[in-house]
């Protein structure tokens, strides 16, 4: 694949959030862990690459009230006996915690995930997911002023909080009708590019919620919002993404599961298939136990050509998040498949590592086994 494709499939991610808004990664989005092959599309990912130092942003001198640590609340939510019981159980209590204050919202998401990296945590670190876009809602909530709330969000599930930040910011401020172009000052004096390109997913999901047309008139509205290809993926995955939850037009983003409603893909318009199939990819699998990797991967396998590596790379940002970077789980995904297509499955997550979660151990043991499978 040469440079210049690499960088448009990037693009694409990039609004998937993955996707949180992957979410899923369409653009080149970055996901809690930066993935940035959808510009980071999967915009849900736990983003481990620290390169801003919030402790240096967020003064804490004044904090007296001591808060519940990530150990403690996997402690006390381990006993629940289902894995939907924990998960009720994680976002009570880490929800909890941020009410508190405000400012330890990424030290807990870092922390949860530094738990389940290290196998502390035996449940699918997707079902935090939610949890990153309640933290955002509670926050929007308290009135904090934007670009403070995107800096308490950090970079561990940031989209995923950035999104719920502003789904719930606008259903406040625009209780019932929108327009589109009106939106667009909502983020546009953002200077950082990954937190301007969350923002617009979120927009995204507003329009699906607000706007009562079909969805390729409000797919269009994106033109109103996005100055260049990676706003207008992820302006588009928001709207797929809330569009999956399955109460598009109903006045506020809604709460359901994401993936509950299949995307029309192969009824739109050609420039939104490719944004498209990759968030139907990446919200296919933004939940445990929606359905296995190997159907969702074989799904993107079916798809035309050219909307196949898009779509496998959102599918594989889930699939790091899922195993939490666990190299030989996510080989054991990729043997599932067909031997001609175990290649580009490894290959999909070897991108996923490097751009989305910079974890050099997980990319080399991916490469190692990918060099064994093509000798």
């Amino acid at each position: 694949m040469n440079q210049r494709n690499v960088t448009t499939l990037f693009i694409v991610c990039l609004s998937l959030g993955l996707m949180s808004v992957i979410e899923f990664s369409i653009l080149q989005s970055q996901s809690p862990f930066q993935l940035q092959p959808f510009q980071q599309i999967n915009i849900d990912a736990p983003n481990t690459q620290q390169d801003i130092n919030i402790d240096q942003q967020i003064s804490q001198e004044n904090i007296t009230t001591e808060i519940v640590s990530a150990a403690k609340i996997a402690e006390e939510c381990a006993p629940e006996i289902t894995q939907q019981a924990r998960k009720n159980c994680y976002e009570s209590k880490i929800l909890t915690a941020i009410n508190q204050d405000p400012t330890k919202t990424n030290k807990i998401f870092t922390d949860i995930w530094d738990l389940a990296v290290k196998q502390k945590i035996s449940d699918d670190p997707r079902i935090f997911l939610d949890p990153a876009h309640e933290a955002g809602m509670m926050l929007a909530s308290e009135k904090i002023p934007l670009e403070e709330a995107f800096a308490f969000c950090g970079t561990t599930f940031k989209q995923g909080c950035m999104h719920g930040y502003i789904m719930d910011y606008i259903d406040d401020k625009y209780p019932n009708e929108i327009d589109p172009k009106s939106l667009k000052t909502i983020c546009e004096n953002l200077k950082d590019p990954l937190s301007k390109i969350n923002c617009i997913h979120g927009l995204g999901h507003e329009l699906t919620a607000k706007i009562k047309k079909d969805l390729p008139e409000v797919l269009s509205t994106c033109k109103d919002i996005a100055e260049n290809a990676s706003e207008l993926s992820a302006c588009q995955s928001g709207i797929f993404m809330e569009y999956t939850k399955g109460k598009p037009g109903t006045g506020s983003h809604s709460h359901n599961a994401v993936g509950l409603v299949r995307l029309p893909c192969t009824t739109l318009p050609d420039e939104y298939k490719k944004t498209c199939i990759a968030s139907e990819g990446a919200y296919r699998q933004y939940n445990p136990s929606h359905e296995d990797f190997k159907t969702t991967y074989n799904f993107c396998l079916s798809s035309d050509a050219e909307y196949i590596p898009s779509c496998m790379l959102a599918v594989s940002e889930r699939a790091v998040i899922a195993t939490a970077e666990n190299a030989e789980k996510e080989i054991t995904l990729c043997n599932e498949l067909k031997n001609e297509h175990r290649p580009l499955c490894i290959d999909s997550l070897i991108q996923v590592s490097i751009t989305q979660f910079n974890n050099k151990n997980l990319t080399a043991r991916l490469q190692e086994y990918q060099s064994g499978i093509s000798n």
